[in-house]
This record gives C-alpha cells, structure tokens and sequence, in this order.
C-alpha cells in the first residue's frame, strides 16, 4: 500500500496535480482509499467463495453506513483493520448460516434488542484522533440509532417471512455494538498510556 501510494503521490507532483506541501496529506488519504477498497474486495472475495455473495453485500451496507455514525472499534494498521473486517464477516456470515430456520426470528429479535441497548447507551463512540463536538455527537447518536431501529425493524419483518438475510443484517447490528464496546475499551487504554 506504501509502495503505490508513492508511486500515485510521484504521479501528482510530476503533472502539477499537488504541490510538495501537499504530498503527505494526499499519500494518506490514497493508504486510506486503497485499504478500505482492499477491505471491500475481501469481504466481497469471501462471500463469493462462501457461496454468499448477498450476504456480504448486505453486512458491508449495513456496516458502512452505521460505523460512519456510530463509531467503535478502530485498527492501528491496515492489516489488522482488513483482517478484523473479514472475521467480522465470516462470523457474522457463519451464525446466519448454521442458525436453524426455526430460530431465525427469535434470534433476529433477541440480536436487535441487544444491538439495540448497546448502541443506546455508547452510540457514538469517538476516536481520540478525531473528536466531535457535542452538537455533532447528539447528531450521530440520533441518526445512528434511528438506522439500527429501522435494521432491527426490516430484520425482523424479513425474518417473519423466512428470509435469512434478516438474520444476516441483525448478526451484523450485534457485531456493530460489539465493536462498540471494544472501541470503548481500546480508547479506555489509549487515554491510559498518554497519560503515563
């Protein structure tokens, strides 16, 4: 990633794109872009090689467009930030596989109202290198938890009518709250090493 972000950044400066001044900021933003488009493509790769493809698009809808508001959980390296996205996946895909029929909507409701307490009391979680102001966490908070409430509600009516990708979305809510409480944790320990 280091490697092409150069090669981009050399790119820029050569054709007047960016000045020198510039350069770190664009070399960042491009790691940045090439990762999360890496992540995609693994989550993507894995539901292809799983045979469920639709799965993973719906965790990576459900995922992205929470995360951005709600917070949580968030690696130091690109690596381990692709690598903890794929688990995430596989093991949200694997209880929506194996989860009996008979149970699919009990564990919709019960995945929900978990995911949903959770996000009630941490949503949202800041980063210490991007903080937001109280007016900007009140705003996250709403429209984060207003997205999990309406996930929960399509989960659960899916679920009804025996469509497993409502089990899909309501795995993915819980590992989005569970992601919380580890971005809580690692924050916890972060503020505890600056202040040593």
């Amino acid at each position: 990633m280091e490697h092409i972000s150069q090669k981009v950044v050399a790119y820029f400066l050569r054709n007047n794109v960016i000045t020198e001044d510039e350069q770190d900021i664009y070399q960042y933003g491009i790691k940045l872009i090439i990762s999360n488009v890496l992540g995609v493509v693994l989550i993507l790769l894995a539901g292809v090689i799983l045979n469920q493809f639709w799965f993973a698009v719906v965790h990576l809808v459900c995922m992205i467009t929470v995360r951005i508001y709600s917070g949580g959980f968030h690696a130091d390296t690109y690596i381990v930030c692709n690598s903890s996205s794929v688990i995430t996946f596989l093991l949200v895909c694997g209880v929506t596989v194996w989860l009996p029929p008979k149970i699919w909507l009990w564990s919709a409701i019960i995945f929900c109202i978990v995911a949903l307490i959770i996000a009630f009391y941490l949503s949202p979680v800041e980063h210490p290198n991007k903080p937001f102001t109280k007016k900007q966490g009140r705003k996250y908070r709403m429209i984060s938890l207003t997205m999990m409430v309406l996930l929960s509600i399509s989960a659960v009516i899916l679920t009804i009518y025996c469509i497993q990708i409502g089990v899909c979305i309501a795995a993915t809510l819980l590992a989005i709250s569970i992601l919380m409480i580890a971005g809580i944790i690692k924050n916890h320990f972060f503020k505890e090493r600056r202040l040593k």
